[in-house]
């Protein structure tokens, strides 16, 4: 029973690990808490500011009353600027009203974007609504229409007589971007269309409670989670019925989706929908091709490092339960205490945020379980929305999610032309996780060691899933249409290469279903790998010198919305991670701190003195009997019929080391015991791997956070 208990205990933390990594973020954007700053903040301090001045509404979130975006906003002012491009308009200075409107244009459209981000986050806190649903898909379409106008009329502007002093509004690069536009058909504004609504459908349906009939129950998953079945068999079954009822259901409306951004991807001139949305979703300046060809990197450097890790993780046994459930003004309370500590100038974001009550940290049934980021470019802010459950993972994830609100609030927008770069976004977030890991040590005291551990498992995590999503998104939107099966085994074939989370059934896998970002955020995911790499970087060099580390991550924090990543992480003093020899070195440094903080119980294997959580008799999931899975006998395993096995060198007669009659036996005795708890616990942790992956995705359903861009595309 004891070793049952401990392996049910290892199972869960397994678990835990999980989902925080499918969690958080759409992307970024009561009190006032008194900051903790230590010494190194305060040296830091001679910096007399890493922001420039912007303004900020005095708006509290209760203020902001939520009206649907009005389609026709523009309407006035366009007519305006085409009538004085094309001289039916008289104005005094017709360059200086030229510019004079499109100042206009932007106060409205940052208006406007900000009554679609306010119904956004009522959509979010039920997404049930539908009448809630139906003006959100409304207000995405109106939005979109209105900068396609703008951007017809300011390119129609730019190219007419009086351009010139417009054209200084612009950097060269959105002058090219204006210049190149077309206007939108309305075959592209009926697939955007037709893709809102497949997205809200998948988040309708993803909700759903599914269940399975097997032994004459029907099983859900909630009955797996909180009473599963004993026998591993019918385990096995009841969670692949029930992860196959969700396949089912889920698979067809992407099929469409796949369809109609295959589509989308097409009439924008692009061969691929990677290379569109790669291009102009999210503005990069790497392509997937750059991807693909560090796959082979990151699966020899990181997922070594991540799998030693993990069974650190696994002895250690980390809680990361809380032990009283935070409320949301309780967690934000919390972090204000410590985030000065970082950085005190991170606290003129944070108090603002606590002052005006920008945030929505709740654990409620109709809220969708999601935790992001929205600007509010109206009043110069952004707002939090985050679903708690009880861990540490309502710390970590208000943490990151306050790195997208900072680098938003201090962020000079242009929502009609500025394109968030979610590559870099992420390192703002992550990148704060890191050097929020001492504070977070100091809020959760108990266990510092495995604190860190988890929270660096988590990082490598990010690199490899973020490294598995995208290839698998690549290879569906790449090449012909994939029957429901063929996605299965696509998804089941790549997840080996990787970590290894999906439950195999006959060479299928179901539970890729539950990644919402792959229906809602397409291609978006590799920026958690490209910034959790970045994070690792900032983590590292802080490892050596703290203040040098925390001064590059304020830099980055203040980088302009558009810069990509590699002059981004470049110009403020971090490596280039899209450098192969860069990540080799990133993984040997992660070797060294591996091998400078050894865990108590760790000995010469990496592994600590355990119970092996199953015996080897016929209920044991190894399906041994009551043989060794090892193959050793009771007799002496190198009794091959008579050979003597050599002894080492010092215990041979007339060597230098221990002379007695046993000696040699001995040293063979202790080595075979070596070698048989290193096989023990590694086929201990494969059992447990595959047990716990059994809950993993069910886990990640029910508990999954939406990551996604801050700011949607609508050129």
């Amino acid at each position: 029973m004891a070793d049952r208990n401990r392996g049910k205990c290892m199972k869960n933390d397994k678990i835990n690990r999980i989902w925080i990594r499918i969690r958080s973020l759409l992307l970024t954007g009561v009190f006032v808490f008194a900051s903790a700053v230590n010494v190194h903040a305060e040296e830091q301090s001679d910096v007399s500011s890493y922001y420039s001045e912007k303004e900020h509404a005095d708006m509290d979130y209760a203020d902001m009353d939520y009206t649907s975006v009005n389609p026709h906003a523009l309407d006035e002012v366009l007519a305006d600027l085409d009538g004085i491009t094309d001289g039916t308009i008289a104005a005094d200075d017709p360059e200086q009203r030229t510019a004079e409107i499109y100042t206009e244009i932007l106060q409205i459209m940052n208006s406007e974007y900000t009554k679609y981000v306010l119904g956004d986050i009522r959509h979010y806190m039920n997404v049930h609504d539908e009448k809630m649903n139906e003006l959100n898909r409304q207000d995405t379409l109106a939005v979109q229409d209105m900068s396609d106008a703008a951007f017809l009329s300011l390119q129609k502007a730019l190219e007419g007589p009086y351009g010139d002093e417009l054209r200084k509004e612009f950097s060269a690069g959105q002058t090219d971007e204006l210049e190149d536009y077309k206007a939108l058909t309305d075959r592209e504004r009926e697939l955007t269309d037709r893709e809102t609504e497949l997205q809200q459908q998948y988040e309708r349906i993803s909700e759903e409670d599914y269940t399975f009939e097997y032994k004459g129950r029907n099983w859900t998953v909630d009955d797996i989670m909180e009473d599963p079945p004993e026998d591993y068999d019918d385990l096995i079954a009841v969670y692949l019925g029930v992860t196959k009822a969700m396949n089912d259901a889920i698979v067809p409306v992407f099929q469409e989706l796949i369809a109609t951004r295959k589509e989308i991807a097409e009439l924008e001139g692009y061969d691929t929908y990677t290379d569109y949305c790669y291009d102009v979703s999210y503005g990069r300046d790497f392509t997937g091709e750059d991807i693909a060809a560090l796959r082979e990197t990151v699966i020899r450097e990181i997922k070594p490092l991540y799998e030693e890790l993990r069974m650190m993780q696994y002895m250690n046994e980390y809680n990361t339960d809380l032990e009283t459930p935070l409320t949301g003004d309780e967690i934000v309370e919390t972090i204000g205490e410590h985030m000065g500590s970082v950085h005190p100038e991170l606290m003129e974001a944070f108090d603002y945020m606590c002052e005006h009550g920008l945030y929505c940290i709740d654990n409620t049934d109709d809220m969708l379980d999601v935790g992001f980021t929205s600007d509010m470019p109206e009043y110069g802010s952004a707002f939090i929305f985050e679903k708690t459950d009880g861990t540490i993972h309502d710390l970590e994830t208000t943490v990151h999610e306050f790195g997208h609100f900072n680098a938003a609030y201090h962020a000079q927008q242009n929502v009609l032309m500025d394109s968030l770069l979610v590559d870099v976004a992420e390192i703002q977030s992550q990148g704060l996780e890191m050097l929020f890991l001492d504070e977070m040590k100091e809020i959760l005291p108990d266990d510092p060691e495995g604190l860190q551990l988890y929270l660096l498992v988590n990082m490598l995590d990010s690199v490899l899933t973020g490294f598995e999503y995208d290839e698998f998104q690549q290879e569906i939107y790449a090449g012909d249409e994939m029957t429901q099966e063929e996605l299965n085994r696509l998804a089941m074939d790549i997840d080996e290469k990787y970590t290894g989370y999906y439950y195999d059934d006959k060479g299928e896998a179901y539970e890729w279903v539950m990644i919402n970002h792959t229906f809602t955020s397409p291609l978006y995911y590799i920026g958690y790998a490209t910034s959790a790499l970045s994070a690792l970087d900032i983590w590292s060099q802080s490892l050596e010198d703290r203040d040098a580390a925390v001064d590059k991550y304020m830099k980055l924090s203040a980088v302009p919305l558009d810069m990509p990543y590699q002059e981004a992480t470049t110009s403020c003093g971090l490596r280039n991670m899209l450098e192969p020899e860069n990540i080799a070195d990133l993984a040997d440094e992660i070797r060294d701190w591996i091998g400078q903080n050894s865990y108590e119980g760790f000995e010469e294997f990496g592994f600590p003195d355990f119970d092996m959580p199953f015996g080897f008799g016929e209920e044991s999931p190894f399906g041994f009997g009551e043989e060794s899975p090892f193959g050793f006998e009771e007799e002496d395993p190198f009794d091959d019929g008579g050979v003597t096995p050599v002894e080492p060198y010092g215990m041979q007669p007339g060597g230098s080391g221990d002379q007695s009659e046993n000696s040699g036996d001995q040293y063979y005795d202790e080595m075979i015991e070596k070698a048989m708890r290193l096989s023990a616990a590694a086929v201990a942790l494969n059992v447990l791997v595959r047990l716990a992956v059994l809950i993993i995705a069910l886990i990640a359903y029910c508990r999954k956070k939406k990551r996604g861009p801050d700011f949607p595309d609508w050129r």
